[in-house]
């Protein structure tokens, strides 16, 4: 089972507006087998799952002297509804402003939505809860410099839950035939003044950078299913300065074409950067619709 997670944040809501913007940053973390402790409360209902959210933020966000969030109607119903569109979508993708300025209605992403900011999750799996979507989002804060606030891609899911003005929470889950996605909503969207919306680093997190209260031990991560071209991909990302980890999934696992490449982040086990083809001119691997792998033309999968 694979999980993914991606935030929005001011900086990043025009990402997608130039072509030859990159590479991007993206986060994936592992989701727990049934050995996990957590499979207890693997069939909680959705207003018991919210509840579990947002008892999780309102805990970190103690941690970082901010305020209590409050569950809203509005943004779960927006939160809700953004989840289904994307399971049906089967990718994961922002509700940016160019989308909500289409304003198609019913999706939870339309020029009337109350929610700006936004964390995602995703799970291969249907079955799960995705009861540690807040966790993962707050465990970025190993990677956040206290010393040098500020936004960054590797820190915007964990920026986003404690970001002390937000006061309104709304929580979305939904399963398609392509995993469990949940969407968190925020009444306010992280944007500048990081030192005084995000604070010192508290005293109680670890000195390895492990996160305060949550010492659950990790589960291996299985190898994704590879092609014969599988070591090109490595190759290329070597070239590229970065490393290519036994887990790394395809790009179309986070919705980007299948040509395109992901490396591993070498400050993060979890973390991963999309490069698009004008990065590299090299003959690599990819999936096609039907699962089988095909060879890259271009952005072409043959």
């Amino acid at each position: 089972m694979k999980l993914f997670v991606v935030t929005l944040a001011a900086l990043l809501a025009v990402i997608s507006a130039s072509p030859r913007t990159g590479p991007f940053k993206v986060s994936v973390e592992k989701i727990e087998t049934n050995l996990s402790p957590r499979v207890r409360r693997a069939a909680l209902s959705l207003d018991e799952y919210r509840q579990e959210q947002l008892v999780d933020h309102n805990n970190y966000r103690d941690v970082h002297d901010a305020s209590p969030l409050s569950l809203d109607a509005n943004l779960n119903a927006e939160a809700q509804a953004y989840a289904e569109h994307l399971a049906q979508l089967g990718s994961m993708t922002h509700c940016t402003r160019a989308k909500r300025q289409l304003n198609q209605a019913g999706i939870g992403c339309d020029e009337g939505i109350h929610g700006n900011g936004e964390n995602l999750a995703w799970s291969s799996s249907q079955t799960t809860d995705l009861n540690t979507a807040t966790k993962m989002w707050y465990d970025e804060v190993c990677l956040y410099d206290f010393g040098n606030h500020g936004f960054s891609m590797e820190t915007g899911h964990f920026t986003q839950v404690v970001w002390r003005p937000a006061t309104l929470l709304g929580i979305g889950r939904a399963s398609g035939s392509s995993g469990t996605f949940v969407v968190a909503r925020y009444n306010v969207q992280q944007g500048m003044s990081f030192a005084t919306n995000v604070g010192d680093k508290p005293a109680s997190l670890d000195d390895d950078c492990g996160t305060a209260g949550t010492d659950e031990p990790e589960e291996p991560v299985a190898p994704v299913e590879v092609s014969a071209l599988a070591d090109a991909r490595k190759d290329v990302c070597t070239n590229l300065g970065y490393p290519y980890p036994d887990h790394t999934p395809y790009p179309d696992q986070f919705g980007y074409n299948s040509c395109w490449l992901v490396c591993g982040n070498p400050a993060s086990q979890y973390s991963f950067y999309i490069f698009p083809t004008y990065f590299f001119s090299d003959v690599i691997d990819c999936k096609k619709s039907d699962g089988s792998f095909g060879v890259c033309s271009g952005e072409v999968c043959n």
